[in-house]
């Protein structure tokens, strides 16, 4: 791929994505209430061989979508993402040629992805703040989660070799929190070490 191809890529998928929202929560913020619905991608979490530029964009449209939703909560301005995996031409491209009678492209036909952008963009929904996988109709949520890891000793300065010797603490992931911002994450570390700010 051309570094053309590339940044053509990234300026539909990120910057479109980037101005369309701009323009809407100009006509949202005034009006306290709203709803941002972005497209982000399975393959933004989930990499694939070959599409780096995709999903850079990609998680940077989740990425987007999470201040916005930061920032529009005291306007009342809601905003999700949703990481659709449906049946397309990027689809078959990827994978090669599979026949038009396919069960998995009928598994994963687009049109199944529909019931959550609708419910997610209706006045039913009060969620924010969340990304949502959706796929041959199953839909699950989608979160980076912040595993308890390894604490050094108040006033030390770890070592390469500390983290090898708790590297089973740093990697574990069975303890986690899903932190909303990064001032939760700065809050729970403040409250570890004992310190009051």
């Amino acid at each position: 791929m051309t570094d053309e191809q590339w940044a053509t890529v990234l300026d539909i998928t990120l910057t479109g994505t980037f101005r369309c929202t701009r323009a809407a929560l100009r006509h949202l913020l005034p009006q306290r209430r709203g709803v941002i619905v972005n497209n982000a991608s399975v393959l933004g979490w989930r990499a694939q061989p070959g599409q780096a530029h995709y999903a850079a964009a990609k998680s940077a449209v989740v990425g987007l979508t999470n201040v916005i939703a930061i920032e529009g909560a005291e306007c009342g301005v809601l905003a999700n993402s949703v990481l659709p995996f449906g049946h397309s031409r990027m689809v078959t491209e990827t994978i090669g040629e599979v026949p038009e009678d396919s069960e998995f492209l009928n598994a994963i036909d687009p049109e199944l992805v529909v019931p959550i952008v609708v419910y997610l963009a209706s006045s039913a929904c009060r969620l924010t703040h969340y990304n949502f996988s959706a796929c041959a109709g199953r839909f699950a949520r989608v979160f980076v989660g912040l595993a308890e890891g390894w604490l050094s000793e108040p006033g030390t300065k770890p070592t390469a070799e500390d983290i090898e010797a708790h590297l089973t603490e740093v990697e574990a992931s069975d303890t986690f929190t899903i932190p909303a911002s990064i001032f939760d994450e700065i809050t729970d570390i403040i409250s570890r070490r004992g310190l009051t700010s």
